[in-house]
C-alpha cells in the first residue's frame, strides 16, 4: 500500500484521485494489450489458415489434373469411348466437391479461432470492468 498525505486533507484527496486514475488507466492499458494480442493472434491464425487452404486446394487441383490426364490420354486415341466425357465430368464434379469441403473446413477452423479470440477479448474487457469498478468503489 502506498502512503501519502492524510486522506482528509486537500493533498490527500488529490493523492487519492491521482492514485485511482493511475489504477484505472493501468487496467485499461492491460485490457487494450490483451485485445491487441488477440487481434494479432487472430490475424496470424487467418494467415496460417489461408496458406493451409491454398495448399490443400492446390494439392486437390494437381490430383484432379493427374486424374484427367489418365482419362484424356486413352480417350484421345482412335475409337474414343463416349464414357470418357462422362468420366471427365464426374472427376470435375469430384474436384468441386473436394474444394467445397476444403473451404468449408477452413471456414470452420477460422470460425473457431475467431470465437476463441472473441472469448479472450470478452474476458479481458470483463476483467478491466471489474478492476474499474473496484477502483471506483475504493474508499
Amino acid at each position: 500500500m502506498t502512503t501519502g498525505p492524510r486522506p482528509e486533507s486537500p493533498a490527500g484527496v488529490l493523492f487519492d484521485l491521482s492514485t485511482r486514475s493511475l489504477d484505472a488507466w493501468a487496467a485499461v492499458a492491460r485490457a487494450q494489450q490483451r485485445v491487441l494480442e488477440q487481434a494479432v493472434e487472430l490475424s496470424a491464425a487467418s494467415a496460417r489458415e489461408s496458406v493451409r487452404a491454398y495448399a490443400e486446394l492446390s494439392a486437390a487441383a494437381l490430383d484432379a489434373a493427374r486424374d484427367v490426364q489418365a482419362v484424356v490420354r486413352p480417350a484421345a486415341e482412335p475409337g474414343t469411348h463416349p464414357e470418357a466425357s462422362i468420366e471427365l465430368l464426374q472427376r470435375t464434379l469430384r474436384l468441386f466437391e473436394t474444394q467445397a469441403q476444403i473451404l468449408g473446413q477452413s471456414a470452420e477452423r477460422l470460425g473457431a479461432s475467431a470465437q476463441e479470440a472473441g472469448k479472450q477479448i470478452q474476458d479481458a474487457l470483463a476483467a478491466c470492468l471489474a478492476r474499474l469498478k473496484d477502483v471506483a468503489t475504493r474508499h
